[in-house]
């Protein structure tokens, strides 16, 4: 099964978090969380036709769970 599009949304939704932490006038900030939730959505459809489980990490969510 070909991956290549989940792996371009995760690392596309990877980039917009960290543009969104560096982001400091508050309609950027609104403009950026509303980017992240779509990708967020998108990326859940993509794993849902994909059959993939809810249950696997996504690597924002490892480096999240490793800074806590």
């Amino acid at each position: 099964m070909d991956y290549s599009h989940l792996d371009a949304l995760e690392l596309s939704l990877s980039h917009e978090r960290g543009r969104l932490r560096l982001a400091r006038d508050p309609r950027e900030i609104a403009l950026r969380e509303t980017w992240v939730r779509q990708y967020e959505r998108e990326i859940a459809s993509e794993r849902e036709l994909l059959g993939l489980s809810d249950t696997e990490l996504s690597l924002d969510d490892i480096i999240a769970e490793l800074e806590d």
